[in-house]
């Protein structure tokens, strides 16, 4: 029998704003001079007010996941409905672009295959192959969308960034809560030779408008550069993949290194099982780690752990983020890639090496503490005044079962040791970066990942 996952809806929502609209007022003053027998009107003065309203367009949809179990030859039922509706006051109108991708990444070559350990199954409704296909279906009302190239009917997904749906002349839509409604459905066909095996895709929504925008597609970050870097992200963030889960992050270029400026939060690589990341694109020497579960044991330096955030932990934050934003607390295990099969965190262990769960190419920046030279120290030096290009995150850190000083800080890891049981730490307090203080090999702490040449 088999077994086919298809993860399908990666949908992003983007706020853009464009134009303005330009509405004119006219208050109208009037004066009576003292002892004149002057009409008021021929004294009467007039204001203009002039406002612009910024042209908006907003995506709603859910991260839905949908399962199939197919034997050799079978089709499956229709897989869905995911519901994307859209606001938009844009009077260009908008447009969905869509793009499928798997495992590998959505930029190269094999982008709509959907990946097995064994083989795959190609995008396209053709002949006796495995294949997948999407198509959408206009929600009719006031504002119905127009589906675009074919996808009214099952397709091919796409493997480039494709326009699949448009709406013109969308003025109003911003003053209904009607809004615009699209559902996307999802096929997938077994041939009697498929292998065994699970197989997973996603399909990912790009909201942009006027109609003429196409999406940019962010470079991997395992691809991009130093150069690359200080040439585009010097005096402001860039948006980079990380092409194992997919994950986009912010980076900046600081103190004559690539840094992130999001915190890490990869738990699994694309097309794997929960908790596994593959090495063959990190800097492990292991051909993979698997997590060991959530940060609940306290001490334990022998397993890689992790943690995600929970409603409380966002709630201990203050509500000042979102679960993305916080990203994932790792124990030094986690950090340094060192799973129950492949130790070197453990507490009788001094650990300064260079494997780490950072995208390859990329690693944990070293500190030799505070007064000393360093990546962190080097950075906290840079940004001595100012660490807002640093972009840090209060979300504390996790120690013994639950978050310490959520709100209040945040910690980062660092490669170089202490002692065998502690790390150098660079951490935010008071809007101000540390460096030097020793971390607990046990607990969480956040990571933030560099590219130094």
């Amino acid at each position: 029998m088999l077994r086919l996952t298809d993860k399908s809806v990666d949908a992003s929502r983007l706020f853009l704003a464009f134009f303005g609209i330009l509405f004119s007022f006219t208050a109208l003053a009037g004066a009576f001079l003292a002892n004149s027998k002057v009409n008021a009107d021929d004294t009467t003065k007039a204001d203009t007010v002039n406002i612009s309203v910024s042209a908006a367009c907003t995506m709603i949809s859910g991260d839905n996941t949908y399962s199939t179990i197919l034997n050799p030859g079978q089709e499956s039922a229709d897989l869905g409905p995911s519901n994307i509706k859209v606001v938009c006051n844009d009077p260009n109108g908008y447009s969905i672009y869509a793009i499928g991708y798997s495992g590998d990444t959505y930029t190269g070559t094999n982008h709509t295959k959907l990946i097995g350990t064994n083989s795959t199954i190609s995008t396209g409704t053709s002949g006796d192959n495995s294949w997948w296909a999407m198509k959408l279906s206009a929600v009719t009302g006031t504002y119905t969308p127009s589906i675009m190239n074919g996808y009214s009917s099952y397709s091919v997904v796409p493997d480039t960034f494709t326009q699949v749906a448009r709406l013109t002349g969308a003025t109003d839509v911003g003053d209904s809560a009607e809004g615009s409604n699209l559902q996307a459905f999802y096929k997938i066909k077994s041939s009697t030779s498929q292998i065994a095996d699970d197989y997973a895709g996603k399909v990912k929504y790009v909201l942009v408008h006027p109609n003429t925008a196409v999406p940019t597609i962010p470079p991997d970050m395992q691809d991009f550069t130093l150069a690359q870097c200080q040439t585009n992200a010097t005096d402001h963030d860039y948006i980079v993949r990380d092409r194992r889960d997919g994950s986009e992050y912010t980076v900046r270029y600081l103190s004559g290194r690539c840094w992130m400026t999001q915190n890490l939060r990869i738990t699994h690589s694309m097309g794997q099982p929960e908790g596994t990341i593959l090495g063959t694109d990190s800097n492990f020497s292991a051909t993979s780690i698997t997590f060991d579960g959530d940060l609940t044991l306290g001490s334990d330096y022998t397993q890689a752990y992790y943690h995600t955030p929970t409603a409380a932990d966002i709630a201990a934050s203050e509500n000042q983020y979102t679960a993305e934003q916080l990203g994932v607390w790792y124990n030094f295990c986690a950090a340094s890639a060192k799973d129950a099969t492949n130790h070197g965190c453990d507490n009788s262990t001094a650990y300064s090496g260079s494997e780490d769960i950072c995208p390859s190419g990329w690693r944990l920046p070293n500190n030799t503490g505070n007064t000393t030279g360093g990546e962190m120290y080097d950075l906290k030096t840079a940004l001595a005044s100012d660490p807002s290009p640093f972009s840090p995150i209060y979300g504390g850190y996790y120690s013994g079962g639950g978050i310490v000083s959520a709100a209040t800080s945040g910690n980062w890891w660092s490669s170089t040791s202490t002692s065998v049981a502690f790390q150098y730490r660079m951490y935010d307090y008071n809007n101000t970066l540390y460096t030097g203080p020793r971390n607990a090999k046990y607990q969480g702490y956040y990571i933030r990942c560099i590219r130094s040449t």
